[in-house]
Parts: C-alpha cells; structure tokens; sequence
C-alpha cells in the first residue's frame, strides 16, 4: 500500500511556470523505489495541468520515518519539479 497526496495549480500553467509537489508514505526506505513512485504522481499532475514537467528541477527528499505509523505507511518522501505550460 502506498499513500500519496499532492499539490498541483487548479488550471492549466498558462503561459508560466508553477511548482508541483508530491508527497508518499510508503513501507519502504529505497530511494530508487521512492523516487519512481513521486516521479508518477508528479507526471500525472503535469499532465492534468498541460504542462511539462522539467526533470533536472527534481528536489527529492527523504526518508523520514513516521514513528508510530502502520508499516504500510512508515516512511515519508517528498518531491518538487517545475513544470512549464505546454501553450506557447
């Protein structure tokens, strides 16, 4: 089980660029494993955004393990990319 949430504009980019963020809580401290997942989350919000996301801006952060938490969910990553609007 993988819990994931994230922040991505309410509308398209526009002619811009906005930051999308992703967060997952996963059973797992393998940053390789982690790294796909928040990848995934970030496309699809890109997506959903018509925008393109620019991997070398990709900023992943942890491990944090959850003390307390099910073992489904005890370790948090985080990620940020900036994407730019697909409109030129």
């Amino acid at each position: 089980m993988v819990a994931m949430t994230g922040e991505a504009p309410r509308a398209p980019v526009g002619d811009g660029e906005a930051t999308l963020r992703a967060a997952a809580a996963v059973p797992f401290d393998h940053r390789d494993l982690a790294v796909g997942c928040l990848r995934e989350q970030l496309r699809v919000m890109a997506d959903a955004a018509c925008a393109t996301p620019d991997w070398t801006t990709l900023i992943v952060t942890g491990p944090v393990e959850m003390p307390g938490a099910e073992p489904a969910a005890r370790f948090e990553w985080t990620a940020t990319v900036v994407a730019s609007s697909l409109e030129p």
